[in-house]
């Protein structure tokens, strides 16, 4: 029997591992989704007012149908009503408690701000009972410290100041815990479901800090947003574990994305690994990126993004922490990644990724990315409007137009068109590219 040295056996596994790899990059894999998904991404109006593009829409609510705008709950035998705040508390019955949002509601009196520096289910509480008794709410992120914080509590002028204390959460010197455990319960008074209770500080374009209040509407319209926003197959489910990564959900983009969760029914956990949905922040998964890999860790990379582009998503991965999770949801922030690093974290996770842009002038995303957008292009793309949006570009120019300012309208924000501070273009493919943002 021919005898091989260590040397010569290491040589011909080489060979092999090596072999193995060409002959596997070589194969096509099946395409995730046929390729006008991506090249036809958005519905495009065939009116348009000069100076102006066309209207772009999602194909999940294409020109001709309303935009989405709601949960579509059971009124009658006949009717299907949009929903509100409290249709959401009755959803969300085994995680929110409904004892202790009416003992809030006997306690809370106008214009409440929370100081949502970490998340916790009190806050969840309190942000209910305000919508259902009618009073004003501020949520006030962790993105606002020092300065930035007194100024953003200054204007929200807050008759009670809800913060995390040293033993738990306090409404000014009140604990959570006297609440609960001293108070009664009030009932709830007639909803008014015009009145925009829901707060958050916007710097305008002068960077002073105002207040942007949303109506139940208006959040409900966002939540329907983002669960009806994809293919059926990957649509957010009872199925599905969520976990809310060190963003504080006191932001928009996750806290519409957290009362998704619960409208839905699917289950909140506090580990990554368990998690089939992630909702992170851009700089988290931007620290991905300069992750060390190991040799095999980078052998997996590489076969992961010739996947890609071949149009298929390698669902194993390359970090192990993400093996369970199919979706990542991530806002952007300023600068925006471009569509190579968001292909670059989509290889290492092995997940889709909606990537999100988020205007000041709307509680929905007014683009985001195409779960199946594989594509490593130039710039920063993301890719069509939500189905409870629609939008359009207006410049100066009377020239067929697809670059200028972005302009929305939906029922996740005021009425009729508004600006948004974003400057761009519709690309052939339907997709929003982001160039700058206003000053």
């Amino acid at each position: 029997m021919l005898a091989l040295s260590l040397q010569e056996t290491v040589t011909a596994l080489l060979l092999l591992f090596l072999t193995t790899y060409i002959i596997y990059s070589l194969i096509p894999s099946a395409r995730d989704a046929h390729p006008l998904v991506v090249l036809q991404q958005s519905n495009l109006g065939s009116i348009r007012q000069p100076g102006e593009s066309g209207v772009y829409r999602s194909h999940f609510c294409p020109h001709g149908l309303p935009l989405l705008r709601g949960l579509q709950i059971q009124a009658d035998n006949y009717r299907l009503r949009n929903g509100n705040m409290g249709d959401l508390l009755e959803l969300a019955s085994d995680t929110v408690s409904y004892q202790n949002v009416r003992k809030l509601g006997s306690f809370l009196k106008p214009n409440v701000t929370i100081i949502w520096d970490k998340n916790r289910p009190e806050f969840v509480e309190i942000l209910f009972a305000c919508a259902l008794y009618n009073l004003s709410v501020v949520v006030i992120s962790d993105e606002y410290t020092g300065e930035a914080l007194k100024e953003a509590i200054k204007v929200s002028n807050p008759g009670i100041l809800v913060k995390n204390g040293e033993f738990g959460v306090l409404l000014n010197d009140t604990s959570y815990e006297t609440v609960k455990n001293t108070y009664s319960e009030e009932e709830f008074p007639a909803l008014d479901e015009s009145y925009g209770f829901l707060g958050f500080p916007v710097s305008d374009i002068h960077r002073k800090i105002a207040i942007k209040y949303y109506n139940h509407a208006n959040i409900v319209a966002a939540i329907v947003g983002q669960l009806k926003g994809f293919p059926a197959t990957h649509e957010v489910t009872q199925k599905d574990t969520v976990y809310f990564a060190d963003a504080s959900i006191g932001k928009p983009f996750p806290l519409v994305l957290y009362l998704a969760t619960l409208a839905i029914g699917a289950g909140v956990v506090t580990e990554l690994d368990q998690a089939t949905i992630v909702v992170t922040t851009q700089d988290r998964v931007s620290r991905l990126l300069s992750t060390k890999l190991s040799l095999w860790q980078r052998f997996k990379l590489s076969r992961a993004e010739s996947s890609l582009a071949n149009g298929c998503l390698n669902r194993s991965g390359v970090l192990t922490e993400y093996s369970k999770c199919r979706m990542l949801f991530f806002a952007a922030q300023e600068p925006a990644l471009t569509s190579v690093q968001v292909g670059k974290i989509r290889a290492l996770t092995g997940s889709h990724i909606v990537y999100s842009l988020m205007s000041r002038e709307c509680l929905s995303p007014v683009a985001q990315t195409n779960i199946y957008d594989y594509r490593l292009i130039n710039g920063v793309v993301f890719g069509p409007p939500p189905p409870c949006l629609e939008g359009k570009v207006q410049s100066e120019s009377d020239d067929k137009v697809t670059k200028g300012q972005l302009v929305i309208q939906s029922p996740a924000a005021d009425k009729g068109w508004l600006e948004t501070e974003y400057f761009g273009e519709w690309g052939a493919d339907g997709a929003w590219r982001l160039k700058s943002y206003s000053t």
